[in-house]
């Protein structure tokens, strides 16, 4: 009977210890700890797409925490020239701007990553210099042409609204920040109105079919995707 009394304490004790012990690890696992841990109060980024579009930037981010789950993420980016021989699209400038609002969704039991999903408006404002010979009429009929350059700037617009769903990876104080999306964009170009030539003249730079840039003023739905390293000072 004492032997059946001792082992009823034993059992009591150990299931006591387990609860304990789980209760424990459930703490540290549940909000709002986690958070502390995985939603980053300060970091700084830098793209590694950017400089891959067709109106290339430096970007840099900073990351900083509004709440637990909540974060503010503010971008901007210098539009660097390249493309200078072109006479298309010379001496490029400007700048890109996003402020991205992230909202942490509950991590899978890890220590290392956890999800995301944004939304963010962004504008973008580049200016170019452009240079275009048209073939115009020195007659009436229209029997004689000459060719005339004109010189003028193009101001490139735009202006949108992107939602984004993200994944964000530690390495100790290092980040891996990668995002997809869609993004409604509001697209125009202003530039002069010239006379109309005779010889075709291509504004774009055709590639398999595409227009690259689609200089027509408009109004799309398109995908985002971003992946940019950063670094956690808090």
């Amino acid at each position: 009977m004492a032997s059946f009394k001792r082992i009823g304490l034993l059992l009591a004790f150990f299931f006591s210890f387990s609860h304990f012990c789980f209760s424990q690890d459930s703490l540290r696992l549940k909000p709002p700890d986690e958070y502390v841990y995985l939603v980053p109060r300060h970091a700084v980024k830098l793209s590694a797409l950017h400089p891959l579009f067709f109106y290339p930037t430096v970007q840099v981010a900073y990351e900083f925490k509004l709440s637990s789950r909540y974060t503010l993420q503010a971008d901007a980016g210098y539009v660097f020239n390249h493309r200078e021989n072109d006479p298309e699209f010379q001496n490029k400038r400007g700048t890109k701007l996003k402020v991205e609002l992230r909202h942490y969704l509950h991590p899978d039991l890890h220590f290392n990553d956890i999800n995301y999903y944004s939304i963010e408006p962004y504008v973008h404002i580049v200016n170019f210099d452009r240079q275009e010979t048209v073939s115009e009429c020195f007659d009436v009929d229209c029997t004689i042409l000459y060719s005339r350059k004109y010189s003028y700037k193009v101001l490139y617009r735009e202006a949108g609204l992107a939602f984004k769903y993200g994944y964000l990876k530690y390495y100790n104080r290092l980040i891996v920040d990668f995002n997809l999306g869609l993004a409604l964009r509001f697209v125009n170009y202003i530039k002069p109105d010239l006379p109309s030539s005779n010889q075709s003249f291509q504004d774009d730079i055709a590639i398999f079919s595409w227009d690259i840039p689609n200089e027509n003023k408009r109004i799309a739905v398109g995908p985002v995707l971003d992946l940019r390293f950063g670094y956690r000072l808090r």
